[in-house]
């Protein structure tokens, strides 16, 4: 049996966008809408951080009304924290929570 990496289980092998981006502070929770659907980039999963500590957000070639493109996602685990990083092509998005992220998936809520 072969493992996942984080990037497969959030990408299923499909170009993903990032359709929403939700920080509540607070509750310390993030909601990142995405999908894979270009026709009408409705949001296909919901990727949940609760108990954030640290959001950092670097825009380096923002585009506005433009949808971004993930690149590269990772997972760390260090003693008691999970650390995310996101590429796109417009920033590099830097989240660490103490829980582990929830992906949840639209079109399994919708049957």
């Amino acid at each position: 049996m072969t493992l996942e990496s984080f990037e497969e289980q959030i990408t299923k092998g499909k170009a993903q966008w990032i359709v929403s981006f939700e920080y509540i502070e607070d509750t310390n929770r993030i909601t990142i809408g995405l999908t894979h659907d270009t026709e009408n980039f409705s949001t296909e999963q919901n990727l949940i951080f609760n108990n954030v500590e640290s959001l950092n957000s670097d825009w380096h070639d923002k585009e506005d009304n433009c949808i971004e493109s993930i690149i590269s996602a990772t997972e760390e685990l260090t003693l008691t924290k999970y650390q995310y990083y996101f590429y796109t092509d417009q920033r590099e998005i830097f989240i660490r929570t103490t829980e582990k992220i929830i992906i949840e998936c639209i079109s399994d809520k919708k049957k």
